[in-house]
């Protein structure tokens, strides 16, 4: 199978969009667990915070677990993506597979 310019562009592009998503996999796990930890000490810290008697937990309530809850969840959302992606699209890697063993057979 022969391939015109701009396909073999496309199939560059290709390669190098699946060469960045397994080398930056690692740099995104350590984000997805910097989010669930700091989420995570946010629901600690309203928790500790509830239970002083001496203060009013409205506002750090209401302004706190938001955060909190939206981190862990951003967090916990970032590991599933990683964990379907960690290897890179499946579909992409099949068809660089299928394109460079049509190569070779030539």
């Amino acid at each position: 199978m022969q391939l015109s310019d701009t396909e073999k562009r496309i199939v560059g592009r290709l390669k190098r969009r699946q060469q960045s998503l397994v080398r930056w996999r690692w740099v995104g796990l350590i984000g997805a667990l910097v989010y669930i930890a700091v989420g995570l000490y946010g629901l600690v810290f309203v928790l500790n915070f509830v239970n002083r008697p001496e203060t009013s937990p409205d506002l750090i309530i209401a302004c706190m677990l938001p955060m909190a809850f939206g981190l862990l969840a951003l967090g916990v959302l970032l590991v599933g993506y990683l964990a379907l992606r960690w290897n890179g699209h499946h579909e992409t890697r099949l068809l660089l597979r299928l394109i460079d063993d049509s190569q070779h057979d030539c």
